[in-house]
């Protein structure tokens, strides 16, 4: 993107801000991927979002992340709708998914306390009763 910002002269960048914005700022603002990510990767999104917003111009910089963000937004409000009117239309299809979707995460929390009791160092011996 950095590249592609640099040799595009200003003018004609003005039609490619909201592509070359959008997957770095679902990369910027998506929990599970920032998770994953190094400093250097994060430092470099930033560089990057800099350098468009010099060669765009602030104005037209933040018009097009604005879009972006509002678009990413509408989706996400488009997907609550539908979950919301599949719930209404069939309940016990929604309490079906939602007891399958406890189940997991209980499967999942007893699955991390099993790993974490192999890992755990003992520093006593259990004493045995004696009868």
């Amino acid at each position: 993107m950095a590249a592609i910002a640099t040799h595009i002269s200003t003018n004609d960048l003005q039609p490619y801000l909201i592509p070359m914005i959008a997957p770095i700022y679902r990369i910027a603002n998506d929990e599970s991927i920032r998770a994953q990510m190094s400093r250097n990767s994060r430092s470099l999104e930033k560089e990057v979002l800099d350098l468009i917003q010099k060669r765009a111009g602030t104005t037209e910089y933040f018009n097009a992340y604005n879009k972006v963000r509002q678009r990413i937004l509408d989706v996400r409000r488009e997907r609550k709708h539908q979950r919301v009117m599949r719930a209404m239309n069939d309940p016990e299809e929604h309490a079906r998914r939602r007891i399958q979707k406890n189940e997991m995460k209980s499967r999942k929390c007893q699955l991390r306390a099993k790993e974490f009791a192999k890992t755990k160092i003992r520093l006593t011996t259990k004493k045995r009763r004696i009868d």
